[in-house]
């Protein structure tokens, strides 16, 4: 310590260490008590259920746009079906293959008969 420092200056020191103290303590009172802490956690709380919700918008757009996307394929798919199978059952002019629709009826008629009979042995089994 500095011998030549007077009672007053060495005073100042203690007063201003005592203010610097104060302030530090009152900060730290006020970042440790329960209030504080409740309210730093909510506020924690709520950014987080925001950017969850966002998070949710953002895969329910995704979402949307995959589902919108698939169910235009598959409307192109069956589009494509429908148009292959009319040009299977019908004649060059146009007009309905009675004796082709027919065998494709059979056939699915037949199919269906088959899946009921398996799904009864199933059943019982």
């Amino acid at each position: 310590m500095d011998a030549s420092r007077t009672i007053d200056e060495i005073e100042k020191d203690i007063a201003a260490t005592q203010e610097r103290l104060a302030t530090s303590v009152e900060t730290l009172v006020n970042k440790v008590h329960p209030k504080a802490v409740a309210e730093r956690s909510l506020e924690q709380a709520k950014d987080s259920l925001e950017q969850a919700k966002e998070l949710a918008g953002e895969k329910a757009a995704w979402a949307r746009e995959q589902a919108a996307e698939k169910a235009a394929r598959a409307r192109e798919l069956a589009e494509e079906r429908a148009e292959w199978a009319k040009g299977e059952l019908t004649n060059d002019d146009g007009s309905w293959n009675f004796q082709k629709v027919a065998i494709a009826a059979g056939i699915a008629a037949g199919v269906i008969l088959l899946l009921s009979l398996i799904g009864k042995l199933f059943k019982r089994g």
